[in-house]
């Protein structure tokens, strides 16, 4: 990490001060941080992004504690992540570089999301590879 980005990065740190959430009320509060920095921007900068990873995974250790899983098939769980991110089958096809109507099958779960799409989401989305694989 650049000095500039470090120190942008401290500074949201200082902010916002993340941490895994021990309740309720610290979870709805690590939530409505991480929509505000993921929603107020439309390209978030590396130190942004850096915070939101951090958020994104306190938060999923929190509910992974508390939260008994919900079974989700691998296109119901795409979904979720791109209604969360306001994406569009659009956006999904160039991300995958293909085609708007194989994105819409993978949406729709008509067809089955490859290896290689799997790691391309994983990748984007920050997530474990497996929740994409039937």
């Amino acid at each position: 990490m650049t000095s500039t980005i470090s120190d942008e990065y401290t500074e949201l740190l200082l902010e916002h001060r993340p941490m895994v959430p021990k309740n309720e009320a610290e979870h709805a509060r690590m939530v409505a941080v991480l929509y505000s920095i993921d929603l107020s921007h439309t390209k978030l900068s590396p130190a942004q992004r850096h915070l939101s990873d951090l958020l994104a995974a306190a938060i999923v250790t929190y509910e992974d504690q508390i939260c008994s899983p919900i079974e989700m098939s691998p296109h119901q769980f795409l979904q979720s992540l791109m209604e969360n991110r306001n994406m569009t089958q659009a956006d999904l096809a160039r991300l995958l570089n293909i085609s708007r109507t194989t994105a819409n099958h993978l949406y729709q779960g008509t067809q089955g999301i490859s290896k290689s799409n799997a790691l391309q989401l994983s990748k984007f989305f920050a997530i474990d590879v497996d929740v994409f694989i039937a």
